[in-house]
């Protein structure tokens, strides 16, 4: 599938926030979308998916097929230590986001950083939903059927420091306005009033506490 202009705008943030690092883990890695934006790098991965864990293998240094959850998915990695390690629109699927966390933790090279990238779900379009009385699922977006956690910003900052990471940096991650003039005029007037109303994911660089 070609990736939407969204997709690959947060695969640049994702890599920029990535920074000098030599060796990256990328957790959810799916067919190796943000390892191709990383040439150079070595790039390991673990996905769920069998079928998207063999076509990351064409861009990565090595792919492990297994949940981010699972203990033995990471004893797979053995004793290495990675400089950064992310997590792209992964820990809303999952119903113990803190346990693939902590197996990041063990395996974060000194000085490394935690790339986290969760999806906002307080944006403009499901405020207007809510007053509505919508509530409506999809196979993809912010309503992914596969979603288990949702998160404001307020709540994701707690989420990420509450798993015991200091967040280095943050970026609200939105796209151009498209659409209609009206439309685009809409967009740009509420991004005026509110940053995270507009905002479709919220990403972090994190560091251990302490």
């Amino acid at each position: 599938m070609t990736a939407s202009i969204h997709e690959g705008l947060e695969d640049q943030a994702v890599a920029e926030a990535v920074g000098p690092a030599r060796r990256v883990l990328d957790c959810g890695c799916g067919s190796g979308r943000i390892a191709r934006r990383l040439e150079g790098r070595e790039v390991d991965g673990i996905e769920l998916s069998a079928s998207a864990a063999e076509a990351a293998r064409t861009a990565c240094r090595r792919v492990i097929t297994g949940s981010v959850t699972d203990p033995a998915a990471w004893q797979a990695l053995g004793e290495r230590r990675y400089d950064a390690i992310v997590f792209c629109h992964v820990l809303e699927h999952l119903t113990d986001p803190l346990a693939a966390l902590e197996h990041a933790r063990r395996h974060l090279a000194s000085n490394g950083r935690i790339v986290v990238v969760l999806p906002n779900v307080a944006t403009w379009r499901m405020r207007w939903h809510l007053l509505r009385g919508r509530w409506d699922y999809a196979d993809e977006g912010i309503l992914d059927r596969t979603h288990v956690k949702f998160y404001t910003l307020d709540s994701a900052r707690a989420f990420v420091t509450g798993a015991g990471l200091q967040i280095r940096e943050e970026r609200l991650l939105g796209t151009p306005p498209g659409g209609s003039a009206l439309r685009r005029l809409l967009v740009r007037s509420l991004r005026r009033l509110s940053d995270r109303a507009t905002a479709q994911a919220f990403l972090f660089v994190t560091a251990p506490q302490g």
